[in-house]
């Protein structure tokens, strides 16, 4: 009797040997960094648009602004509807160009008012520091910041892979929605973006965390690739210059 016991507990131990092996290891589809800027971006100039929506920060979800990019020009076409208190602001990014557009006309009646970080009017020069940046939300560009950064670790989530990149914030002069202004204030030289990527590089949505310590985090998700898209550049005389 005792050894059949011995070889029932035997075959057990085998079994359970069996049955505690790992599953292999995940290997994500981009290896490092640079790959994954480069799919990001070859997927972006294939789709040529893309629609996007950023949250606002906890304690504000309902505020949340939505927009869209054009990438079959060189240069970034960008539209964000801004909801700010009771109004609700435009804002166009065209190339090197900014443009608002408020629910007020500009002092001489005219639709869109170019602002820049250089602009003399304070009030101007105040909101470019914040919408400054938008035109990096770009995918081509999310791409480029991420491609330039060290790949931390990538995991399987749902139907894509979370992969955290480090960025630098030398010579940055806008990133991931963040005008050269905000970058300037961060207070780390680098911080941690999280990009979650679909197969063959599809670009879904990213946290960049710009203060761990102070729990700040700036999100943008896209959906509805390579669907229309219509933005249009102001006609000269629909434009006030930079006061």
């Amino acid at each position: 009797m005792r050894g059949a016991v011995t070889a029932v507990v035997a075959s057990l131990v085998v079994l359970a040997g069996c049955s505690s092996e790992e599953p292999p290891s995940f290997v994500p589809e981009f290896g490092d960094a640079k790959a994954l800027g480069a799919a990001i971006d070859a997927l972006a100039a294939k789709e040529r648009t893309v629609h996007m929506t950023v949250p606002g920060k906890p304690g504000y979800e309902s505020i949340v602004s939505k927009g869209s990019v054009r990438m079959d020009q060189p240069d970034t076409a960008l539209e964000m509807v801004v909801p700010n208190g009771q109004e609700t602001w435009k804002v166009l990014t065209l190339g090197e160009h900014l443009y608002l557009s408020r629910p007020q006309a500009t002092p001489s009646g005219k639709q869109w008012q170019e602002i820049g970080p250089d602009s003399k009017d304070k009030s101007d020069q105040a909101i470019a520091g914040v919408t400054g940046g938008f035109g990096s939300l770009d995918p081509r560009r999310v791409a480029a910041d991420l491609g330039a950064g060290t790949l931390v670790e990538a995991k399987p989530d749902q139907d894509a892979t979370r992969y955290r990149v480090r960025i630098s914030t030398d010579k940055l002069t806008s990133a991931f929605g963040l005008s050269e202004t905000v970058l300037l204030r961060l207070p780390q030289s680098s911080f941690p973006v999280d990009a979650w990527v679909g197969p063959g590089g599809r670009l879904l949505r990213f946290e960049a965390h710009l203060d761990e310590a102070a729990d700040k985090t700036f999100r943008t998700s896209y959906s509805d690739w390579g669907q229309s898209v219509e933005i249009d550049a102001p006609k000269p005389e629909e434009i006030e210059p930079k006061r």
